[in-house]
């Protein structure tokens, strides 16, 4: 992977995670909100959410970030060329059996990245899952889609669910080529 597309997704879960923190001490705070639900970015289990957090992360980075362009969730452009130097598509991997999100990631992965004009091809999971699975819940993920292991990156954080139990959430990328 891009050592440029590895510090994206370390930026991203840097973002998701600061984000995190501040969901759950302002719910902390206030007895309210921490009665209707728990959780912190779970809280707003949304991709759309997620996908802003991420673009305003990258704002330290040497390129132009755009939302929403072209039918891709983010594009990065080089500044002075206007050259696409990554396309990003953001998926939300969240069901209990992971089988539910597969044909959009599928579509996101085979048609939408393999058909972008960009020098890299990124896709951005989000997912969730009981401490110490995230290896095993790629793995999985990744036989399912048949694609190797050398070409992720992740992040990952300890957050509570709307239960309040104990979760990873963690982001991974996956540089399509």
């Amino acid at each position: 992977m891009h050592p440029n597309l590895a510090r994206l997704v370390d930026l991203a879960g840097m973002a998701i995670e600061s984000e995190d923190r501040q969901i759950l001490e302002a719910t902390a705070a206030n007895p309210t909100a921490k009665l209707r639900r728990g959780g912190g970015i779970l809280r707003f289990n949304n991709e759309r959410f997620y996908q802003f957090i991420v673009a305003k992360s990258l704002l330290s980075m040497p390129y132009k970030v755009i939302v929403e362009v072209d039918f891709h969730d983010l594009v990065l452009e080089e500044p002075d060329t206007g050259k696409r130097f990554a396309v990003v598509e953001m998926k939300r991997w969240m069901s209990a059996s992971g089988e539910r999100e597969l044909p959009g990631i599928r579509t996101d992965m085979f048609k939408k990245l393999q058909n972008a004009s960009a020098t890299h091809k990124l896709i951005l999971l989000f997912s969730a899952n009981p401490p110490g699975q995230m290896h095993e819940q790629i793995n999985w993920l990744l036989a399912k889609l048949n694609l190797p292991l050398d070409r992720w990156s992740s992040y990952c954080f300890t957050t509570s669910d709307q239960n309040n139990a104990a979760v990873e959430f963690w982001i991974a990328g996956f540089e399509f080529m």
